[in-house]
């Protein structure tokens, strides 16, 4: 009787693969992952001209400016005093659900 095994061996199926590439061709010009990773900094290492370099770092400086100073408000605002949150619970004796398609 025929084991597995020499059922496998007798049927092979022989496959061509293309040779293997580092990236896809239709990837060749993307810009490199990191660059996604600050707003404007693929298109600033990419332009072409001077003056769409010089708009892209601007860009890049202006939202760094703005960020640094939105976080040194918030930090300071937070040291400056304690935050608190109060809260009134109001028993009631019945609580109304809608549920949609049921008759109420």
């Amino acid at each position: 009787m025929p084991t597995m095994s020499s059922i496998l061996k007798s049927v092979r199926v022989h496959m061509h693969f293309p040779e293997p590439q580092k990236q896809c061709s239709c990837h060749l010009n993307d810009p490199p992952p990191w660059t996604g990773e600050i707003h404007g900094l693929s298109q600033a290492l990419l332009s072409e001209t001077p003056i769409m370099k010089a708009f892209w770092w601007l860009v890049m400086v202006v939202c760094i400016m703005c960020g640094t100073v939105t976080t040194t408000l918030v930090i300071l605002e937070y040291v400056d005093g304690p935050t608190a949150t109060s809260t009134t619970i109001r028993l009631v004796r019945m609580f109304s659900v809608f549920i949609p398609g049921r008759p109420q």
